[in-house]
């Protein structure tokens, strides 16, 4: 079945579609991916250009976080929030790892429950192979047991049904997991109370042999990663996988310890790595007792002072004393 030209996005049948061999990425080929009939690249899914995001700022501290609290000026709300056992999820400022000051505060029991907030098919449209993410973590401990950051998973977030996984291990290395085959550690060990960004990269070949899972390891906002691992040709005990519909952040997986881990600046798309939520600001050498008088619009160099109305801003220069008429429509 070919997806009609007016079908919503999401909705274009696609456990029905038979694979062709012919049909390679024409984005990503050297993986070897071999594409439904049909099938649309994942950057029309997961949201668009910059997919789904939320920073966890927009709650209200030592609130349980809910569907219903958990989108406004965080960003896109989850589908579901999971809080299993005598756990707690909740909004916190004790380690504020985004400029908003908020966090989401996991605090799993000693059972075997699951605490996690998830986008589910109906927010990210439908299955997809391959997508990118990020999140922000801070551990004031390491964990008693493995414990997964994000996990992207197909029908259900169960052990078997997760194609991708990074987690934080008990030697607080990041480790990274096909389905239910072996994990594989990375080199560097986090200290705790640190904060930490990893972003990642998920692609399924569909044929066991071409799925790839990256990662790039920074301290916060860096740009200079600390840890860069990718691995494909994974190997799985069970049988391969061709797709994902839903990520989860948090102990998705019950992991059967007290643990407590603060995660904000989430994200998943269908597009590429999203870089740091806080980006960093130039110096515009106005100093900390000066106005701001007027704010200058150019549509292309300096020297322009003719902006028009369908001019693209390109350049707000910020003047620490009066300046002069810059023109400026």
């Amino acid at each position: 079945m070919l997806n009609a030209p007016n079908m919503p996005l999401g909705q274009n049948e696609f456990a029905q579609v038979a694979y062709s061999p012919q049909a390679l990425d024409p984005v990503f080929p050297t993986l070897g991916r071999r594409l439904p009939l049909g099938d649309i690249h994942p950057q029309y899914l997961l949201g668009g250009a910059g997919g789904f995001s939320n920073s966890g700022a927009g709650g209200s501290n030592g609130t349980t976080v809910t569907t219903g609290n958990s989108g406004g000026s965080s960003g896109q709300a989850f589908d579901t929030v999971s809080i299993g056992g005598t756990g707690t999820l909740t909004f916190d400022n004790t380690n504020p790892i985004t400029t908003g000051g908020l966090d989401y505060k996991f605090v799993t029991d000693a059972s075997s429950d699951a605490i996690y907030v998830a986008w589910l098919p109906a927010s990210l449209g439908g299955p997809f192979y391959e997508c990118w993410g990020r999140v922000y973590f801070n551990f004031p401990a390491t964990p008693a047991a493995n414990t997964s950051l994000v996990v992207a998973c197909y029908n259900s977030f169960a052990n078997g049904n997760k194609p991708c996984s990074l987690s934080l291990s008990t030697g607080g290395h990041i480790l990274a997991q096909y389905g239910a085959g072996a994990t594989n550690a990375g080199s560097t060990v986090l200290s705790t109370n640190t904060t930490y960004r990893v972003e990642w990269h998920f692609a399924l070949a569909g044929n066991g042999s071409g799925d790839l899972i990256e990662y790039y390891l920074y301290v916060g906002d860096s740009t200079s990663a600390t840890e860069h691992y990718s691995h494909n040709d994974i190997a799985n005990s069970g049988p391969p996988f061709s797709m994902m519909d839903r990520v989860a952040y948090g102990p998705s997986i019950a992991v059967g310890a007290s643990f407590t881990v603060y995660l904000a600046g989430l994200n998943v798309n269908g597009t590429g790595f999203p870089g740091p939520l806080n980006a960093a600001i130039s110096d515009t050498g106005a100093g900390v007792g000066d106005s701001v008088v007027e704010v200058a619009i150019h549509s292309d160099a300096i020297s322009d002072t003719g902006a028009g109305v369908g001019d693209s801003v390109v350049e707000v220069a910020v003047y620490p004393r009066t300046a002069s008429d810059m023109g400026a429509g």
